[in-house]
């Protein structure tokens, strides 16, 4: 699927909230079953009366500048993602496995090779060194093995190799090494399992500096068929082409003292099992040039890596589609930092200096550094994800947009972080040790004073204790989300918008965070937020919000499994929490709660007090 203008809009238009992205009633929200939300939930996702997402501010928000710029932001993530997809085409040749009885035979044997029939042209064997040279297009069936041998393609033509059950190991070099101007095919035969293994150092180079992978391809390279293939990279790269490299079919395995899958301009996927261990990163492409440095992954590939860096690595983008299954461990996964790690070495899971791209798959990703990472933007679409990191979860230095999935976060540092976090749907749980949702942008600004009475519990109004970053923004327009945090639960240095989903924040138990933390403007206009945590920095939404708000205070920590039930003047349920940890305040805002409004909290099934609401956020003490 190509990244194109017509999709670019479609977010633009989630984002502007021009539909409610997410359906909160009590049976579709996922939350466990300890939160509920009864009630009619159709403004939950309702922003036409903030008038903030057409980038054209109402007078009470004429301070607001994040609409815009979030708006311009997902727009660059246009950039070129899409382009290497075109570039790279499927052609005939690519998909088409080749019948061994329609090639020329080559049979590898140490000091004893052999042509059939013996009057091909183009093959030349030099059974002293035990190598074999192909110079002529066409197609050739390897079989046999060579204990200390190389085969070597120089054609500026296409060549097809059919590997038919061969072995090669070479103790000066390459075992297999594609050179010319066109694209070459690598055939995996029904049924065969085909091995190369090269040298822990190379004394040989065909040309130059080259080959530097125990499989080399100077030109574009496409593996099909559905034969397995393993390649031993004992001296630099396991799988290297300097253009790109296509996979769609076998099984794959690749070990590598650097990278195992490199394709300098694009890695494309689209079938096959492969499975990757690494010394540096598993799969790469870091071309610069203008439309190259791409990893595209779709169809029912199934991808397991093992790698000691980055699991998957890109210069201009990553996108992953379809059905697509990822299992990555990267930098030895959330176990490993006590070995030495410095903090230097790159081990994300999925990375791209640019864009990153998920539409859909299933993925499971153990990560000592970011599980997902861009150092520009990140887009998730959908997919089914299970996360371990020691960093952050999902990370883009300049924007994270979640637009739909099932995220599982069970450990991270930070879970979703980004100077602009944008949330239209989906469901995500997340832990983490700092932050749940975090905007930030790498630089600080100057703290004010922030105290409760007496340094005690005290609430901390919508401003929060730092100068707002503008660059900075959380918006959450849909989605059933469940955050469990050490630190702040929903973190911004600059502004938070709230037009939709269902949202549960189990907050920190220390009085130096909040369930809620914004710099700037804390704005809610629809959805449903159940936030709780310490009362120490406890903040409450701003009272320029268009929803109405409650903001309880506890008299006493209440302790794991305390519920609090609100019910309004008719007895009905509107709200309903119970602590996943210890709690001194709780926010609660429902597009139910109305001015004048009579309604009870209940602390178990006792009641506590009946209260009404009198202003945009009604503070009651318990």
């Amino acid at each position: 699927m190509k990244w194109t203008f017509s999709a670019v809009l479609s977010v633009l238009l989630l984002i502007m909230g021009c539909d409610n992205l997410a359906d909160n009633t009590p049976e579709n929200n996922n939350n466990d079953g300890d939160q509920t939300y009864v009630g009619d939930t159709t403004e939950a996702g309702d922003t036409s009366d903030a008038g903030v997402w057409d980038g054209v501010a109402d007078t009470e928000f004429s301070t607001n500048t994040d609409a815009a710029a979030i708006l311009a932001a997902i727009y660059a993530l246009e950039a070129d993602s899409g382009d290497y997809e075109s570039a790279v085409p499927d052609s005939a040749k690519d998909t088409t496995v080749p019948a061994v009885s329609d090639a020329a035979s080559i049979v590898l044997d140490d000091g004893h090779s052999t042509v059939t029939p013996n009057d091909s042209v183009g093959i030349t064997i030099d059974d002293t060194n035990n190598i074999i040279t192909i110079t002529a297009e066409g197609t050739y069936a390897l079989s046999g093995s060579l204990s200390d041998g190389q085969v070597i393609v120089d054609v500026d033509k296409n060549v097809n190799l059919i590997l038919n059950g061969v072995n090669i190991t070479s103790s000066k070099g390459a075992p297999l090494a594609l050179f010319g101007k066109k694209k070459k095919i690598i055939s995996l035969a029904e049924g065969t399992q085909n091995t190369l293994t090269d040298a822990a150092a190379y004394t040989s180079f065909y040309k130059d500096d080259e080959p530097n992978g125990a499989l080399f391809s100077k030109k574009a390279l496409t593996i099909n068929g559905s034969g397995s293939l393993t390649v031993n990279g004992n001296y630099n790269n396991g799988i290297s082409c300097k253009d790109n490299l296509k996979i769609l079919g076998g099984t794959i395995t690749v070990s590598a003292k650097n990278n195992a899958l490199k394709g300098n301009d694009s890695v494309v996927i689209k079938g096959g099992d492969i499975n990757i261990t690494s010394d540096a990163d598993g799969i790469k492409s870091d071309a610069d040039d203008e439309g190259a440095g791409y990893v595209y992954i779709s169809g029912d590939a199934k991808l397991s890596i093992r790698s000691a860096e980055d699991g998957i690595q890109a210069y201009r983008a990553v996108h992953i589609l379809e059905d697509a299954v990822v299992n990555i461990r990267s930098g030895g996964g959330t176990t490993s930092k006590t070995t030495g790690y410095d903090g230097d070495t790159s081990c994300k899971g999925i990375k791209s200096d640019l864009d990153l791209l998920i539409e859909d798959g299933t993925f499971n990703l153990d990560c000592l550094d970011d599980a997902i990472h861009s150092n520009n933007g990140v887009l998730i679409s959908g997919g089914t994800f299970s996360i371990k990191t020691d960093d952050d979860a999902i990370h883009g230095d300049s924007l994270a947009v979640i637009n739909g999935g099932n995220i599982s976060i069970t450990k991270s540092y930070e879970g979703l972080e980004a100077a602009k976090v944008v949330v239209n749907g989906g469901t995500i749980n997340m832990t983490a040790s700092d932050d749940g949702i975090n905007a930030a942008d790498g630089t600080s600004t100057t703290p004010m004073q922030r105290p409760g009475p007496g340094g005690g519990p005290g609430w901390q109004p919508g401003q929060g204790g730092m100068a707002a970053n503008t660059n900075c923004a959380i918006t959450i327009n849909g989605g059933n989300i469940t955050v469990n945090a050490g630190g702040d639960g929903i973190d911004s240095n600059g502004n938070v918008w709230i037009s939709g989903g269902f949202i549960v924040v189990h907050g920190p138990t220390s009085s130096g965070d909040g369930a809620l933390d914004s710099d700037g403007t804390f704005f809610i206009d629809g959805g449903v937020l159940l936030a709780a945590g310490s009362a120490g920095m406890a903040q409450k939404p701003s009272t320029t919000s268009t929803q109405y708000s409650l903001a309880f205070t506890f008299s006493g920590r209440k302790n794991v499994g305390t519920q609090v039930v609100v019910k309004d003047s008719k007895g009905e349920t509107m709200a309903d929490y119970t602590g996943a940890k210890q709690f001194q305040s709780l926010i609660i805002s429902s597009p139910d709660l109305v001015n004048g409004g009579v309604y009870s909290v209940y602390i178990g099934n006792a009641l506590s007090k009946t209260f009404t609401v009198s202003s945009k956020v009604t503070s009651v003490s318990l």
